[in-house]
């Protein structure tokens, strides 16, 4: 009984906090493409500027990709932890 109300109990902060992680990588990560938020190349340190092989622009999208895909990894991996947290709680009960 105690287990069940646990993860009842657990259920809503650990969807917030999902789908938060999911959703803001992404939406950042997708706007280094666009700069509709905001302008990146501006916080980019001038020192590491002079020192990239490429544009700002292209750090900027190489960043977006590693966002997004870090906001695609959350994801996948936080259903793979609900999909194998009952196999936790028998192991440890």
């Amino acid at each position: 009984m105690d287990v069940t109300i646990s993860k009842q109990s657990i259920k809503p902060p650990f969807s917030l906090l999902k789908y938060t992680f999911v959703i803001v990588p992404i939406v950042s990560g997708l706007d280094k493409f666009t700069n509709l938020l905001t302008n990146w190349e501006q916080y980019l340190n001038p020192g590491i500027k002079d020192m990239l092989p490429f544009s700002t622009a292209t750090f900027f999208m190489i960043v977006g990709v590693i966002e997004i895909v870090a906001g695609i990894l959350v994801f996948i991996k936080a259903e793979l932890w609900k999909m194998n947290s009952g196999r936790c709680w028998v192991y440890i009960s």
